[in-house]
């Protein structure tokens, strides 16, 4: 065996792994369906810049916030993500998720209040920045968010 081919042997492997390796499959962002995350009377939704309301009038959620949880549903499975850190300030954005779960980077401002004797309503607009699998989907987003008081 010459030399030339001797080295053609040691390529062929790693021509092989090349020629196997697919590219990371993109992910579909679901809508949550009620009782998929979890209920309170204090929570943050948000839904597509595009969403249109369904048979039941209500916009359908991708991406809620309960707590210290963030609840998204990627490809038909629920997440349950830990915030990552603190927020500085109660509403301010965060980001949630773990090594072994979706990363999302919540982007928000308020664009109005609603003033209600029972709870506010802030309305919010931004991004959510999602990451699966080595891919990264941004999303514009609308949302709320809510804290009903009991009155």
């Amino acid at each position: 065996m010459s030399v030339g081919e001797n080295s053609m042997l040691h390529l062929i492997p790693a021509m092989a792994l090349l020629v196997s390796a697919a590219p990371a499959r993109p992910f579909h962002i679901d809508d949550i369906i009620p009782g998929e995350s979890a209920e309170s009377d204090c929570f943050v939704a948000y839904w597509r810049t595009s969403a249109k309301p369904g048979k039941d009038s209500e916009i359908p959620n991708i991406f809620e916030i309960v707590g210290n949880r963030g609840f998204i549903k990627i490809d038909s499975q629920v997440f349950a993500l830990p915030l990552l850190e603190a927020r500085a300030t109660p509403g301010a954005p965060a980001d949630y998720g773990a090594a072994d779960t979706p990363m999302v980077e919540e982007s928000h401002v308020m664009t109005r209040i609603e003033k209600e004797p029972d709870g506010n309503t802030y309305h919010l607009k931004g991004t959510l920045k999602i990451t699966h699998n080595g891919q990264r989907q941004t999303v514009s987003v609308k949302g709320e968010d809510f804290c009903y008081s009991g009155g």
